[in-house]
């Protein structure tokens, strides 16, 4: 139990310490720099852009294909792609905590309604789903924030299944306890008694799921911009800069046009997945 509370707490730390450092460069250096994500850089004669210009001490990871400076975008990029990762997982938190603590409260008809809901959710092919709807915002051309506000929407309403059969598997395993019946017997609302006496004791349990759905999250996105399909370009996010690997010529020659967004999405999906596993370990332990 020693053990495996030591190591949980490792995994833990390292995985918070990753995170900030990322969340440190993405705060950070867009405050400290004169650069917008949009700003593009000339060539010496000023005749054209200086596109896939090498890392130097002017531009640290070089230019892109646009002639834009790949650091302060990665910067800006992770500001948005991280937003939108958090933005989601709290509709998704929400949206679960309500249906989960519903159904496992109730019990009964409403139960069985609500979990056969979830299934229908689940049965959905899900990043299918969010392709079509990228798809069809290309046809409708909306501004860049009414398009991530829809992606996040889409997200949080398909994504509450997992958060939902938790809640509702440990409030069914604590309601019978002495602390509830109390409660009830004292004239405490059904509401009342989930939120303020429930949802505490098994919160340690949805800590444990919180960061893998961050990383879940934050994967999907990036995928979805990789393939033009989430947040568009010139907008930055980690995913869109990672389009330079659809192109064989840009991979052989201008790996660091795409290596510096792969690195900050799997340090940060590593961060997530260090929490959520030191979470479950020191819950085991």
């Amino acid at each position: 139990m020693i053990n495996g509370n030591k190591k949980g707490i490792k995994k833990i730390i390292t995985g918070i310490i990753i995170f900030a450092l990322v969340a440190l460069f993405v705060i950070i250096v867009p405050l400290f720099g004169n650069i917008k994500s949009t700003d593009y850089f000339l060539t010496e004669d000023g005749t054209s852009r200086l596109v896939y210009g090498s890392p130097s001490a002017e531009h640290f990871f070089g230019t892109d294909a646009h002639g834009r400076d790949i650091f302060f975008r990665l910067a800006w990029g992770g500001r948005a792609t991280l937003l939108f990762t958090f933005s989601v997982v709290a509709a998704e938190f929400i949206i679960g905590c309500l249906i989960g603590a519903w159904a496992g409260f109730s019990g009964g008809i409403a139960d069985r309604i609500l979990m056969r809901i979830a299934d229908i959710f689940n049965c959905i092919p899900f990043l299918p789903l969010l392709m079509v709807t990228a798809g069809i915002l290309d046809k409708l051309s909306p501004s860049d924030f009414q398009r991530v506000v829809i992606l996040c929407f889409i997200y949080g309403i398909f994504g509450w299944t997992g958060f939902a059969r938790l809640i509702r598997g440990e409030i069914l395993n604590v309601k019978s306890k002495e602390f509830v019946s109390a409660a009830k017997a004292s004239g405490i609302s059904g509401c009342r008694i989930v939120f303020r006496h429930i949802l505490p004791v098994i919160f340690p349990q949805l800590a444990a799921l919180i960061p893998f759905n961050f990383a879940s999250v934050m994967l999907t996105e990036s995928a979805l911009g990789f393939l033009g399909l989430g947040i568009r370009y010139p907008s930055p996010s980690w995913g869109n800069m990672l389009d330079g690997m659809r192109n064989l010529f840009v991979i052989q020659n201008y790996p660091f046009a795409y290596l510096p967004a792969a690195a900050l999405i799997f340090s940060t999906a590593c961060a997530f997945w260090l929490i959520g596993e030191g979470a479950k370990d020191k819950l085991n332990g």
